[in-house]
Protein backbone atom coordinates (compact mmCIF):
# COMPACT_ATOMS: atom_id res chain seq x y z
CA UNK A 1 0.00 0.00 0.00
CA UNK A 2 3.00 1.92 0.39
CA UNK A 3 3.97 1.87 -3.02
CA UNK A 4 0.14 3.31 -4.24
CA UNK A 5 0.83 6.36 -2.01
CA UNK A 6 3.92 7.04 -3.69
CA UNK A 7 2.57 6.36 -7.29
CA UNK A 8 -0.61 9.09 -5.89
CA UNK A 9 2.20 11.20 -5.19
CA UNK A 10 4.27 10.94 -8.39
CA UNK A 11 1.41 11.42 -10.49
CA UNK A 12 -0.16 14.89 -8.66
CA UNK A 13 2.92 16.37 -9.11
CA UNK A 14 3.21 15.76 -13.06
CA UNK A 15 4.93 12.71 -13.65
CA UNK A 16 4.06 10.01 -15.45
CA UNK A 17 6.62 7.60 -14.99
CA UNK A 18 6.23 4.99 -12.13
CA UNK A 19 8.63 5.87 -8.70
CA UNK A 20 11.97 4.07 -7.56
CA UNK A 21 10.56 0.87 -5.56
CA UNK A 22 13.13 2.14 -2.26
CA UNK A 23 12.75 4.29 1.05
CA UNK A 24 10.68 0.85 2.03
CA UNK A 25 11.11 2.62 6.17
CA UNK A 26 8.65 5.49 4.78
CA UNK A 27 6.67 3.26 2.17
CA UNK A 28 5.61 1.19 5.01
CA UNK A 29 4.19 4.31 7.45
CA UNK A 30 2.63 5.70 4.36
CA UNK A 31 1.28 2.28 3.79
CA UNK A 32 -0.17 2.66 7.39
CA UNK A 33 -1.90 6.01 6.53
CA UNK A 34 -3.81 4.82 3.62
CA UNK A 35 -5.08 1.58 5.33
CA UNK A 36 -5.87 3.16 8.13
CA UNK A 37 -7.76 6.23 6.03
CA UNK A 38 -9.74 3.79 3.97
CA UNK A 39 -10.65 1.78 6.76
CA UNK A 40 -12.47 4.81 8.58
CA UNK A 41 -14.11 5.61 5.53
CA UNK A 42 -15.07 1.95 4.76
CA UNK A 43 -16.59 1.68 8.15
CA UNK A 44 -19.65 3.00 7.18
CA UNK A 45 -20.20 1.13 4.41
CA UNK A 46 -19.23 -2.48 5.76
CA UNK A 47 -22.12 -1.74 8.57
CA UNK A 48 -24.62 -1.06 6.17
CA UNK A 49 -23.25 -3.96 3.79
CA UNK A 50 -23.71 -6.00 6.86
CA UNK A 51 -26.82 -4.65 7.87
CA UNK A 52 -28.01 -5.07 3.95
CA UNK A 53 -26.92 -9.18 4.47
CA UNK A 54 -28.42 -10.08 7.38
CA UNK A 55 -31.67 -8.25 6.11
CA UNK A 56 -31.50 -10.15 3.07
CA UNK A 57 -31.63 -13.22 4.66
CA UNK A 58 -34.22 -12.83 6.91
CA UNK A 59 -36.29 -11.42 4.08
CA UNK A 60 -35.50 -14.86 2.47
CA UNK A 61 -36.18 -17.22 5.21
CA UNK A 62 -39.50 -14.59 5.43
CA UNK A 63 -40.92 -15.13 2.21
CA UNK A 64 -40.72 -12.05 1.14
CA UNK A 65 -40.65 -10.80 -3.09
CA UNK A 66 -37.49 -9.94 -4.29
CA UNK A 67 -38.91 -6.39 -4.38
CA UNK A 68 -37.83 -5.63 -0.70
CA UNK A 69 -34.37 -6.96 -1.53
CA UNK A 70 -34.36 -4.94 -4.28
CA UNK A 71 -35.47 -1.98 -2.07
CA UNK A 72 -32.87 -2.56 0.59
CA UNK A 73 -30.28 -2.87 -1.87
CA UNK A 74 -30.89 0.17 -3.10
CA UNK A 75 -31.27 2.19 -0.10
CA UNK A 76 -27.89 0.52 1.10
CA UNK A 77 -26.28 1.62 -2.40
CA UNK A 78 -27.59 5.36 -1.46
CA UNK A 79 -26.18 5.64 1.51
CA UNK A 80 -22.32 3.93 1.11
CA UNK A 81 -22.36 6.22 -2.50
CA UNK A 82 -21.23 9.58 -0.62
CA UNK A 83 -18.09 7.97 1.36
CA UNK A 84 -17.13 6.36 -1.60
CA UNK A 85 -17.28 9.96 -4.12
CA UNK A 86 -15.34 11.59 -1.07
CA UNK A 87 -12.32 8.85 -0.60
CA UNK A 88 -10.79 9.11 -3.70
CA UNK A 89 -10.56 12.91 -3.36
CA UNK A 90 -9.75 12.72 0.34
CA UNK A 91 -6.68 10.10 -0.58
CA UNK A 92 -5.42 12.46 -2.90
CA UNK A 93 -5.70 15.33 -0.19
CA UNK A 94 -3.92 13.20 2.56
CA UNK A 95 -1.37 12.16 0.00
CA UNK A 96 -0.82 15.85 -1.58
CA UNK A 97 -0.58 17.73 1.70
CA UNK A 98 1.16 14.65 3.23
CA UNK A 99 -0.79 14.84 6.70
CA UNK A 100 -3.21 12.02 7.60
CA UNK A 101 -5.50 14.19 8.74
CA UNK A 102 -5.70 16.06 5.17
CA UNK A 103 -7.74 13.14 4.31
CA UNK A 104 -10.65 14.45 6.43
CA UNK A 105 -10.63 18.01 5.44
CA UNK A 106 -13.96 18.53 3.84
CA UNK A 107 -14.31 21.94 3.48
CA UNK A 108 -11.25 21.33 0.96
CA UNK A 109 -12.24 17.95 -0.51
CA UNK A 110 -15.84 19.69 -1.13
CA UNK A 111 -14.21 22.72 -2.25
CA UNK A 112 -11.82 20.50 -5.01
CA UNK A 113 -14.76 18.37 -5.91
CA UNK A 114 -17.05 21.53 -6.52
CA UNK A 115 -14.24 23.06 -8.56
CA UNK A 116 -14.20 20.11 -10.75
CA UNK A 117 -18.03 19.43 -11.23
CA UNK A 118 -19.94 16.87 -9.17
CA UNK A 119 -21.42 15.53 -12.27
CA UNK A 120 -17.88 15.42 -13.92
CA UNK A 121 -16.24 13.75 -10.82
CA UNK A 122 -18.68 11.58 -10.22
CA UNK A 123 -18.54 10.11 -14.26
CA UNK A 124 -14.61 9.91 -13.29
CA UNK A 125 -15.56 7.66 -10.27
CA UNK A 126 -18.08 5.62 -12.17
CA UNK A 127 -15.15 4.71 -14.85
CA UNK A 128 -12.71 4.40 -11.74
CA UNK A 129 -14.91 1.84 -10.52
CA UNK A 130 -15.77 -0.02 -13.42
CA UNK A 131 -12.73 -0.83 -14.73
CA UNK A 132 -11.13 -1.65 -11.42
CA UNK A 133 -14.34 -3.97 -10.84
CA UNK A 134 -12.77 -5.45 -13.92
CA UNK A 135 -9.38 -5.87 -13.07
CA UNK A 136 -10.60 -7.52 -9.77
CA UNK A 137 -13.04 -10.28 -11.91
CA UNK A 138 -9.84 -10.90 -13.93
CA UNK A 139 -7.59 -11.05 -10.92
CA UNK A 140 -9.18 -14.21 -10.10
CA UNK A 141 -8.85 -15.44 -13.55
CA UNK A 142 -6.13 -17.31 -12.44
CA UNK A 143 -7.89 -19.66 -10.28
CA UNK A 144 -10.68 -20.02 -12.47
CA UNK A 145 -7.95 -21.18 -14.85
CA UNK A 146 -6.67 -23.84 -12.58
CA UNK A 147 -9.48 -25.69 -11.41
CA UNK A 148 -11.71 -25.22 -14.72
CA UNK A 149 -8.64 -26.36 -17.17
CA UNK A 150 -6.42 -27.92 -14.46
CA UNK A 151 -3.42 -25.92 -14.93
CA UNK A 152 -0.75 -25.80 -11.95
CA UNK A 153 -0.57 -23.45 -9.23
CA UNK A 154 2.39 -21.51 -10.40
CA UNK A 155 0.25 -19.73 -13.68
CA UNK A 156 -2.53 -18.70 -11.55
CA UNK A 157 -0.54 -17.47 -8.70
CA UNK A 158 1.53 -15.61 -11.25
CA UNK A 159 -1.95 -14.39 -13.20
CA UNK A 160 -3.31 -13.59 -10.22
CA UNK A 161 -0.30 -11.50 -8.77
CA UNK A 162 0.39 -9.23 -12.47
CA UNK A 163 -2.60 -8.35 -12.35
CA UNK A 164 -2.87 -6.84 -8.62
CA UNK A 165 0.00 -5.33 -9.77
CA UNK A 166 -1.57 -3.61 -12.26
CA UNK A 167 -4.19 -3.05 -10.37
CA UNK A 168 -2.13 -0.91 -7.81
CA UNK A 169 -0.26 1.47 -10.21
CA UNK A 170 -3.99 2.19 -11.76
CA UNK A 171 -5.44 2.56 -8.94
CA UNK A 172 -2.68 4.94 -7.80
CA UNK A 173 -2.29 6.87 -11.17
CA UNK A 174 -6.12 7.45 -11.08
CA UNK A 175 -6.34 8.56 -7.89
CA UNK A 176 -3.78 10.90 -8.78
CA UNK A 177 -4.90 12.33 -11.97
CA UNK A 178 -8.13 13.08 -10.54
CA UNK A 179 -6.81 14.92 -7.72
CA UNK A 180 -4.64 16.68 -9.73
CA UNK A 181 -7.06 18.09 -12.01
CA UNK A 182 -9.71 19.39 -9.32
CA UNK A 183 -6.12 21.26 -7.64
CA UNK A 184 -5.13 22.77 -11.00
CA UNK A 185 -9.00 24.30 -11.34
CA UNK A 186 -8.70 25.40 -7.95
CA UNK A 187 -5.33 27.16 -8.19
CA UNK A 188 -6.68 28.54 -11.95
CA UNK A 189 -9.95 30.05 -10.11
CA UNK A 190 -7.30 31.44 -6.95
CA UNK A 191 -5.37 32.75 -9.46
CA UNK A 192 -7.99 34.77 -11.53
CA UNK A 193 -9.58 36.16 -8.14
CA UNK A 194 -5.65 37.32 -7.19
CA UNK A 195 -5.53 38.99 -10.30
CA UNK A 196 -8.54 40.81 -9.93
CA UNK A 197 -8.02 41.81 -6.27
CA UNK A 198 -5.02 43.58 -7.90
CA UNK A 199 -6.66 44.96 -10.63
CA UNK A 200 -9.28 46.38 -8.17
CA UNK A 201 -6.22 47.86 -5.89
CA UNK A 202 -4.64 49.49 -9.09
CA UNK A 203 -7.81 50.80 -10.37
CA UNK A 204 -8.52 52.51 -6.97
CA UNK A 205 -5.86 54.03 -6.19
CA UNK A 206 -5.64 55.65 -9.45
CA UNK A 207 -9.36 56.95 -9.46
Amino acid sequence: MGYIFRIIEHTINGSSELPPFDEWGNMFVDGIKYLVATAIYLIVPNILTLVLFKGMIASIYAGDSQINLLLVSVVGLIFALPFDLVYIMALGNMVHEDRFEAAFDFSKIFGLIGKMGWSKYILYILIFAIIGFILGIISNLGTFMRISFGLGWAVGILISLLVQVYLVMYQGRYIGLIYRKGNLMAKDDEEVENNFGVKENKDSRTA
